[in-house]
């Protein structure tokens, strides 16, 4: 269980990559937050918007969207 804010600047024109549990967020330049509990994992944006992976799946969450997760065995 845990939280985190991550702020990435525009410079990183080919994104960042953040590996939470079974999520990965793809991220390029946007503030975004990922938080965790049991089982349980959100993502939500600041500003811009981020991808995220989940078990071969593909969303976009933008700014002022918060986006929730289950996962069952992580």
């Amino acid at each position: 269980e845990g939280e985190a804010v991550f702020a990435i600047g525009p410079e990183h024109t080919n994104g960042i990559q953040v590996s939470v549990g079974p999520l990965v967020v793809i991220d390029r330049g946007t503030v975004f937050n990922v938080s965790t509990g049991p089982g349980i994992y959100r993502v939500s944006v600041a500003e811009g918007a981020v991808d995220v992976m989940i078990e071969q799946q593909r969303y976009e969450v933008r700014a002022g969207q918060l986006a929730t997760f289950e996962s069952e065995g992580r």
